[in-house]
């Protein structure tokens, strides 16, 4: 089958209530009839003082992580998986 890129960009915005996250723990199920492809989850970045970000999978559904999420902080991940 063919092969899709997804791109999740997870941002914590300035804001009168904004405040930093700890713990953080993101899970997003890959859609139905795709087949992720494990190796394929890449952290490609953590800025605005992002602390021990990480990314993987767990079964079909991608998985992201961060000790510590301020305020202006971003986190991109990338994922491919398989149509069929």
């Amino acid at each position: 089958g063919d092969s899709v890129t997804y791109r999740i960009t997870l941002t914590n915005p300035a804001g009168a209530t904004a405040a930093t996250a700890f713990n953080l723990a993101v899970s997003d199920p890959v859609p139905a009839k795709l087949t992720l492809n494990p190796a394929s989850v890449t952290l490609v970045s953590a800025t605005g003082g992002v602390t021990a970000a990480t990314a993987g999978s767990s079964g079909s559904t991608v998985t992201i992580a961060a000790h510590s999420f301020p305020v202006g902080g971003q986190i991109v991940v990338e994922y491919s998986a398989t149509a069929g």
